[in-house]
């Protein structure tokens, strides 16, 4: 779950021109999932710092309607440090 959480955050990042790498992430577990379900993610951009080099990520795993993860992500540029930018 955490990786396809990641690699949607990720994704959104790219599409939208921002070359960064996910730098901390942090995962909430809401319920389990069954095998074999559909599960479907939406993710939003919360903010962005430091002329771009880091963005901050938002995104939530669901089954229909029922949340069962969240994450927030923390994404900086690759020549970058996330310490060194906050």
């Amino acid at each position: 779950m955490a990786t396809l959480l990641d690699e949607s955050m990720s994704r959104l990042l790219w599409v939208q021109g921002y070359r960064v790498l996910t730098g901390r992430l942090t995962v909430q577990y809401r319920s389990p999932v069954p095998v074999g379900s559909e599960i479907e993610v939406r993710g939003r951009i919360e903010s962005v710092r430091q002329g771009g080099r880091m963005v901050q990520t938002r995104a939530s795993a669901m089954v229909g309607e029922q949340v069962v993860a969240e994450a927030t992500a923390l994404s900086a540029s690759p020549a970058e440090t996330i310490d060194d930018l906050e």
